[in-house]
Formats: structure tokens, C-alpha cells, sequence
């Protein structure tokens, strides 16, 4: 009995290094991929894309009448539309 029972817990040492070595691996490449995208290509200070806003708050409105329209039947009401 002792043998298998220590057997078994070499078995479970060997699994928790193994994962954990295998996931310090992934966190590793991950943090280097990061680093050197943003090397290859640095962030702008902020800086959004123009687009006409009101045109593009007009027609999610109109997508979102739309679809409590077609969602409830015709009986749906929209009161209150909060932008987040």
C-alpha cells in the first residue's frame, strides 16, 4: 500500500509541474507577443477613426425599432434609449 500511494503522488507532482510549467510558458509567450506587436505597431495617442456620429445614432436607432417591432409583433414599445 505505501508504495502505491507514494507512486501516486509522484504521479500527481509530475501532473501539477507539468501544467503549471505549460501554463508559466503560455503567460510568457503571450506577454512577449504583446510586447513585440506593440513594437511592431505602437498605439496611437487616442485618436478615433472620423466618422459622422449622428448618421450612425440614427440608423442603430432605427435597427434597434426594427427589431422590438419584429421581436414583439408590432406591440413593443421603446421609452427610454441610454446610450452607454
Amino acid at each position: 500500500m505505501g508504495q502505491e500511494l507514494s507512486e501516486a503522488l509522484s504521479v500527481l507532482i509530475v501532473g501539477m509541474l507539468t501544467v503549471f510549467f505549460i501554463l508559466t510558458m503560455v503567460v510568457t509567450i503571450g506577454n512577449v507577443l504583446i510586447m513585440v506587436i506593440n513594437k511592431i505597431n505602437p498605439a496611437t495617442d487616442g485618436a478615433k477613426p472620423s466618422t459622422n456620429s449622428d448618421a450612425l445614432q440614427v440608423e442603430i436607432l432605427a435597427a434597434i425599432t426594427t427589431t422590438v417591432e419584429v421581436v414583439t409583433q408590432g406591440t413593443g414599445k421603446i421609452e427610454n434609449y441610454k446610450n452607454i
